[in-house]
């Protein structure tokens, strides 16, 4: 469906990458990672023919229709949510008019009717081609499954999440051949992305798509491929998969360093012997030798090293939220919310779209008021907000000036100079002088990451922090979480990334209520599950069978089945089995109802949630024995 060959492209005095060979097969779903700044998105809008390589060529299926969603999407803000998804169907719209005029001439009796019918059967090939005789329909359901519940909404009226939801619905509903997707997961809350996986899942096309979102990955790939040192490296379908190929390539990049530099040291301790150049042979050894030490030795993978404040010491009163209600005007988003933060805690705040989270961090920082109720930030609590569109950046300051404009910085007690402190966030020497509005997404979020851990607030507060975060990157904020002194309130839609950093889940409903869940999400959504379990009603009873008057048959022998005495001693000590059982769940579950437990023993909650529930199947077993055994000995019917 689609393949590249031999592409060379550069930016500014540094090659992005050369040489690179990439194709993708009908239902094929490739995975593009790397870090930021690599180029991910700039061969993303290659293969879609929106920007020319300097070498090499891009080659497309004949006919095939190509659909790209950008980090920023263009749409025509005066169109609705509708008319902008329902772009991408213009040419089954013009289809289906042609298919209901054939179908009006042929009642009218109009034309050679074979002929008609002929090409009524062509345009109706054609129509389940692009998408079906109900893609208008489609149109708007695809729009609430992505989070934009209202399809009359103005496009110019949506937020960049908005905006960005209505685009990726314009190419689910198109359905080109080729798809071509730039963080589709960003802005979807967890019912949109499942809703996209199984879409993509079984999707006939090429997908090729880039992501941080290592669910979502693990859930849709084939394969994944990963751009670094302006190379394509392939890796099997699982995230674990690229983690395995690519430390095993680091391993060998330093094994060869490592025996070049023991040649190295080898020829130059041979130079400076003096040994004389008489021979062919040694004059061969001697350009070899220089040619080495001329050679630049080849980079290893950069890594983030994030340095940071330490968090300032905090009061009694953190932050404290009363029955806060939030909305705008007559719409309530948030209602009667009350939390206590405690040290050490970080909050996830998940939810579907609209249903408040944004709103939640804007009041803490001031800048919604409540409907009512009382926000109370603490005497010594210091807040430092990390947004979801990144608009606290400037784009016309140049990067080293968006942190700080001085010479040096204040980090943990040292004085460190701006561009090393900045170079742990993988900005070079040349990268400082760069204005903010040329940063790729992913390099946004790594300077506003940098300039956030320089403030040394003792409570965080994100929105969608994973956003267009390469893999590494997203992985040094899970440890700056991880070993923050103070609190954190964070909005997210990534489960593997509460998984590892939530000690508390803040549920927020459709309705704006709101339910605090000890654990990470996972634990989140065993707890909601086991919850609906129990609140399920009872299936009803079927009726009764109609009653058949059976065979004459001979009278089984009268009499009643005993307890044998192994039975009999374990009925005497069921009840004591119980009260232990019991015990045993009613241990494990104010353990795991503990917030300490998970900022102290995180990484032993799956296990510790694996034990409660076999103790609640073991006391389900007990009791269903329980009552086996004592129907014997009564003599009633099990």
């Amino acid at each position: 469906m689609l393949s590249a060959r031999e592409l060379k492209l550069s930016f500014d005095d540094r090659i992005l990458f050369s040489g690179l060979t990439l194709g993708v097969d009908a239902g094929e779903r490739v995975a593009i990672v790397g870090h930021n700044g690599v180029g991910k998105s700039t061969l993303l809008r290659i293969l879609a023919g929106q920007q020319k390589a300097e070498e090499g060529r891009v080659d497309r299926r004949v006919g095939a229709r190509v659909g790209v969603l950008a980090q920023e999407p263009q749409l025509d803000p005066e169109l609705t949510a509708h008319q902008a998804a329902g772009q991408g169907i213009a040419e089954l719209k013009d289809t289906l008019a042609a298919y209901e005029e054939i179908g009006a001439r042929l009642q009218r009796g109009e034309g050679d009717a074979h002929q008609l019918v002929d090409k009524q059967a062509e345009l109706a090939a054609r129509i389940e081609r692009l998408g079906g005789f109900d893609a208008e329909h489609r149109v708007d359901a695809v729009l609430t499954r992505l989070g934009v519940p209202d399809p009359q909404a103005r496009v110019g009226n949506l937020s960049g999440g908005g905006r960005r939801r209505v685009a990726l619905a314009a190419l689910m509903v198109a359905r080109p051949e080729i798809l071509l997707l730039d963080e589709p997961t960003n802005h979807l809350d967890q019912s949109s992305i499942g809703w996209l996986q199984e879409e993509l899942r079984n999707y006939p096309g090429a997908v090729a798509f880039i992501t941080h979102d290592r669910a979502f990955l693990d859930a849709v790939a084939t394969r994944v491929v990963e751009l670094a040192d302006g190379r394509i490296y392939v890796h099997g379908p699982t995230y674990a998969d690229y983690l395995e190929g690519r430390l095993e390539r680091m391993e060998l990049q330093q094994r060869t360093a490592h025996r070049r530099e023991r040649i190295l040291a080898r020829e130059l301790a041979w130079l400076r012997a003096g040994t004389p150049a008489r021979t062919t042979k040694q004059q061969a050894r001697i350009k070899r030798a220089q040619e080495m030490l001329a050679e630049a030795p080849p980079d290893g993978p950069r890594i983030v090293t994030a340095r940071k404040q330490s968090a300032g010491r905090l009061a009694k009163t953190i932050l404290e939220l009363r029955n806060v209600s939030l909305g705008y005007g007559d719409r309530v988003v948030l209602r009667n919310l009350s939390l206590i933060m405690v040290e050490g805690q970080r909050i996830g705040v998940v939810g579907p779209n609209g249903a408040g989270k944004t709103t939640l961090l804007k009041a803490v920082l001031g800048e919604v008021k409540p409907l009512s109720g009382e926000i109370v930030v603490g005497e010594h609590t210091t807040l430092a907000y990390f947004d979801q569109h990144r608009e606290s950046l400037d784009d016309e300051l140049s990067v080293r000036d968006a942190v700080t404009r001085e010479t040096h910085v204040d980090v943990g007690g040292r004085r460190v100079h701006v561009h090393g402190y900045l170079d742990g966030y993988l900005f070079r020497s040349d990268d400082l002088v760069r204005k903010v509005r040329s940063l790729s997404g992913g390099e946004r979020n790594r300077l506003l990451l940098a300039r956030l851990m320089l403030k040394g607030a003792n409570t965080l507060l994100m929105d969608e922090p994973t956003n267009d975060l390469d893999h590494d990157t997203l992985g040094v904020l899970e440890d700056v979480l991880l070993e923050h002194q103070g609190c954190a309130l964070i909005s997210s839609h990534d489960a593997r990334f509460l998984d590892r950093v939530a000690t508390d889940i803040l549920a927020i409903g459709p309705d704006g209520t709101c339910e605090l869940f000890p654990g990470n999400h996972e634990m989140y959504l065993r707890l909601k599950a086991q919850r609906e379990a129990r609140e399920a009603p009872a299936p009803s009873k079927p009726a009764p069978a109609p009653t058949v008057k059976p065979d004459p048959k001979p009278a089984a022998p009268s009499g009643k089945r005993k307890l044998s005495f192994n039975e009999q001693r374990e009925l005497e000590g069921m009840e004591a089995a119980i009260m232990t059982a019991e015990e045993q769940v009613s241990a494990l579950q104010q353990e795991l109802n503990d917030p300490d437990f998970y900022r102290k023993n995180a990484s032993q909650a799956a296990q510790k949630s694996a034990e409660l529930e076999s103790a609640q199947a073991e006391v389900a077993r007990l009791y269903a024995r329980w009552e086996e055994l004592s129907a014997v000995k009564e003599g009633r019917a099990v």
